[in-house]
């Protein structure tokens, strides 16, 4: 809303609403409450149905989730549903909630990049497998003044892949590889588990992509 409060309706269930109830169907708007006065700047979504996670960020660079965080996503060393808004992270200047297996990616103020949740193949460039329910630096990118990150491909378990663009429109990439989709001149079964260049400079931000395939445009 214009005057940076959170309105939810629909889809309730793992608490998705953020009204503190599992609701599987919700008709009326819900005024999200953070339990204290905050004005919304920015909110993204992550997954859907029972992977549902909702992560906003505050005009004071806090940053808020709630929703299912199956996958540790909302780095609270837990991966039980969260019902209702709770501060994750603070100090933080960009942040982005990605994939159908959520991950979420934080930037602080001291540009350094942070990572909590679904982890297969590397995708999230700390150099492990595994999910992870608490945030993890990912020192392949702090310091890059990086601006935009997507997720894309792959299932639960197997597959995706990260990509990150930095100010000066370097692109750096992690996870799968099988296809060759890191774009590194690589075809291995091994992921790419911390961010490496994919491309020195883009003539744009926008890729195009599909589960598997990554074009620059």
């Amino acid at each position: 809303m214009n005057d940076g409060t959170v309105k939810t309706v629909g889809y309730g269930g793992n608490g998705l609403i953020g009204n503190g109830a599992q609701n599987n169907a919700n008709t009326n708007w819900y005024t999200v409450n953070f339990g204290t006065p905050v004005t919304i700047t920015e909110i993204q979504c992550a997954g859907g149905d029972a992977r549902g996670t909702v992560v906003a960020k505050d005009s004071t660079g806090r940053l808020w989730g709630w929703g299912a965080n199956i996958y540790g996503e909302l780095g609270l060393n837990h991966k039980n549903e969260q019902r209702s808004p709770i501060e994750i992270a603070s100090s933080v200047s960009d942040f982005w909630a990605q994939g159908g297996f959520p991950r979420v990616f934080y930037k602080n103020t001291s540009d350094k990049i942070f990572m909590s949740g679904n982890n297969a193949n590397g995708k999230g460039g700390i150099g492990t497998e595994s999910d992870v329910k608490v945030f993890n630096e990912v020192t392949s990118l702090s310091g890059k003044n990086v601006t935009a990150m997507f997720g894309y491909g792959g299932t639960e378990s197997d597959g995706g892949t990260t990509v990150a663009i930095t100010s000066g429109r370097a692109t750096y990439v992690a996870g799968r590889q099988d296809d060759g989709e890191t774009g590194i001149g690589i075809r291995s079964g091994t992921p790419q588990k911390t961010f490496t260049k994919m491309w020195g400079a883009i003539n744009d931000t926008d890729l195009v992509q599909s589960s598997y395939n990554t074009v620059p445009m």
